[in-house]
């Protein structure tokens, strides 16, 4: 059942990222839960990270995993998250305000967690990590949070379709309909 605006602060629960974010979220998940089997079917060592330059195939699903939990944490906590508190009428707030409310909600496990999943995050993704050591440190932490991140995800599936349906309920509710007094010519 969707909530009405009140206050001024809430968005049409049919914006792109309250619409759409179910699939694209469930879509992003399966990616990170495949990346996250492969390279860590046995444990990520410094002396794995030292073999990324010899090793293509190590290196190519070190940056995939990497890339997909980034953009699976940045997509949740950036567009998807935002989204769903403006559709529900919450004011604009900082990122941490909006963790701190989806800790409330029962969405996220710890706001403080997910900042610490950030910050591993942005270790993971700078090129100058030279230190083989840190970021296979980076990456086990990294690992370690694909739970959290995979929950988190499905939370806030569920919360968007509980409150404004599914996507393809969605479509079929709000599809365009063809108005009778206009006729498509045939010639």
């Amino acid at each position: 059942m969707p909530v009405p605006a009140g206050k001024g602060y809430g968005c049409d629960p049919r914006s792109p990222a309250v619409v759409s974010g179910p699939g694209v979220t469930r879509r992003q998940a399966g990616y990170l839960r495949q990346s996250d089997a492969r390279l860590f079917h046995a444990p990520f060592t410094a002396e794995r990270v030292a073999r990324l330059d010899a090793d293509i195939g190590l290196a190519e699903q070190t940056e995939t995993f990497s890339s997909r939990f980034s953009r699976l944490q940045d997509m949740l906590g950036h567009k998807f998250l935002p989204a769903l508190l403006t559709a529900l009428s919450e004011p604009p707030a900082p990122f941490v305000d909006h963790l701190d409310r989806a800790e409330r909600l029962g969405w996220i496990r710890s706001s403080e967690a997910w900042l610490h999943m950030r910050a591993i995050r942005n270790q993971m993704v700078h090129p100058y990590m030279e230190d083989p050591l840190l970021l296979s440190d980076a990456l086990n932490a990294a690992h370690a949070f694909v739970p959290d991140l995979l929950t988190t995800a499905e939370s806030l599936v569920r919360e968007v379709e509980r409150r404004f349906g599914t996507e393809e309920r969605f479509k079929e509710q709000h599809a365009p309909h063809a108005d009778p007094k206009i006729t498509v010519r045939k010639d």
